[in-house]
């Protein structure tokens, strides 16, 4: 058992390079190869940037056009109002000449009436 002791410390004091790993390993890149990858790169980047533009300006104008739709709404609500108001205040005047045309009926009937009764002696004249 110290021989196995005696190995580790070994070991550990003048350790031994780890064995290459398996599979293809990291080489540089020449320069005009990086070059052309960063190239490519910013040219991706930019086209999601206009991209991203186009999107943006898309979602302004449906947001405008819905602002615009609101408000074409509210000026048909208050056109409607006022046709009500309107339409109201006409029942109301109309209401009223019925009224009045309903209460001169009924005094020219009792008017007809006396002079009926009173045997054409008018007492309202």
């Amino acid at each position: 058992m110290s021989t196995q002791v005696e190995s580790i410390i070994s070991n550990i004091s003048s350790p031994t390079p780890a064995p290459p790993r398996e599979g293809p390993q990291p080489t540089a890149r020449p320069a005009d190869e990086r070059q052309q990858q960063a190239t490519r790169e910013a040219s991706t980047a930019r086209n999601q940037e206009e991209q991203a533009q186009r999107e943006l300006e898309s979602a302004r104008n449906d947001r405008q056009q819905a602002a615009n739709r609101q408000m074409a709404a509210r000026t048909e609500e208050q056109m409607a109002a006022r046709r009500e108001q309107q339409a109201r205040a006409a029942r109301q005047e109309a209401t009223r000449r019925v009224d009045t045309a309903s209460t001169e009926a009924e005094q020219a009937a009792r008017t007809k009436d006396l002079e009926v009764s009173g045997r054409g002696i008018n007492i309202f004249a």
